[in-house]
């Protein structure tokens, strides 16, 4: 006894089987076949099969219009190993016996398919009401809340969302070509998340590093970034690629590893002693959230330019 599974090329619809007794197997679209294929590409009488003792199959091509193959090779007659995959017409065919081994089941349990269920639409639009409430408040803080227009909120809200939707597009096409399936909503409620969780740290890791005296910023919010992506894009190879875990594993610690590298070699070039000048980040920090006592934005700004004279005259006092 063999089991045939068929199934059309390039097609995700499910196969269907068929448990033939016969030791000679004739397959075409004619009605007198043993294995009829509804395909208009495959002949009446396209192939045959002999399915002897196991080992010892036999394929052969009857002349057909359009051909058989395996893999890539075109094929008139040939060995047939139990599991062999063969294509007549648009039309896929394996051949197993009854003793063929199939593959466990999939777990619906493990970390892809617990992915795949963070696909509702709740959780998408709670995260897109926290990244729209957060991008409205930085705006509104920048200034003294009269200065933003309703187009900046607009703008910058737009531009917030933007960037997930775009690399979760450019994930959900990988997926689609490796994996066959989009998996859209997924990826873009993980990535939606992803900034979510990076923003929300990084606002914790400013607020600390402003209100705390002596805290030192910069390396923990390279910490968040780092932390977050590589977390992102070992959760983005699981659910768009087939590489296995060691690989996808491996390739985000190049990844971490490489920004780690980059801000270590420009964190060491831009020390004091290869400049002639005091080393600037040319960053000016406004005290939007405080814990502590402090100047509102607004008079923060208009004391900048006594800040910079003082700047310029300890400047020339050291010169």
């Amino acid at each position: 006894m063999v089991i045939v599974e068929i199934r059309a090329a390039g097609s995700d619809a499910s196969p269907r089987y068929e448990r033939l007794d016969a030791t000679i197997l004739n397959v075409g679209r004619a009605p007198d076949n043993n294995l009829i294929i509804e395909d208009p590409y495959v002949d009446a009488h396209h192939l045959r099969l002999d399915v002897g003792l196991t080992g010892d199959w036999r394929v052969t091509d009857l002349q057909s219009t359009n051909g058989t193959s395996r893999g890539r090779q075109a094929i008139h007659q040939a060995h047939l190993a139990p599991g062999d995959q063969l294509q007549l017409g648009k039309t896929l065919i394996r051949v197993f016996d009854e003793h063929y081994q199939v593959a466990p089941a999939l777990s619906l349990a493990d970390l892809e398919h617990r992915l795949l269920d963070f696909s509702g639409w709740r959780p998408m639009l709670a995260l897109v009401a926290v990244l729209v409430a957060y991008v409205t408040l930085r705006i509104y803080l920048a200034g003294d809340g009269a200065d933003a227009k309703a187009d900046a909120y607009l703008v910058g809200i737009i531009t917030a969302l933007l960037w997930p939707l775009g690399i979760a597009g450019v994930w959900a096409l990988l997926s689609r070509l490796l994996r066959g399936e989009a998996r859209f909503r997924p990826i873009l409620n993980l990535g939606l998340l992803a900034v979510v969780l990076s923003t929300g740290l990084q606002l914790l890791n400013s607020l600390a590093g402003y209100n705390l005296p002596g805290a030192h910023s910069e390396l923990p919010e390279l910490l968040i970034i780092v932390g977050v992506l590589s977390v992102y894009l070992y959760l983005m190879l699981l659910l768009s690629t087939q590489l296995q875990g060691k690989w996808r594993a491996g390739l985000t610690l190049v990844v971490a590893g490489g920004l780690l590298l980059s801000f270590g070699i420009n964190q060491y070039s831009v020390q004091d002693r290869f400049s002639a000048l005091p080393r600037y980040d040319h960053t000016l920090y406004a005290p939007s959230l405080l814990f502590r006592a402090g100047v509102p934005a607004a008079a923060y700004q208009q004391g900048l330019d006594r800040l910079f004279e003082t700047a310029d005259d300890l400047a020339e006092t050291q010169n």
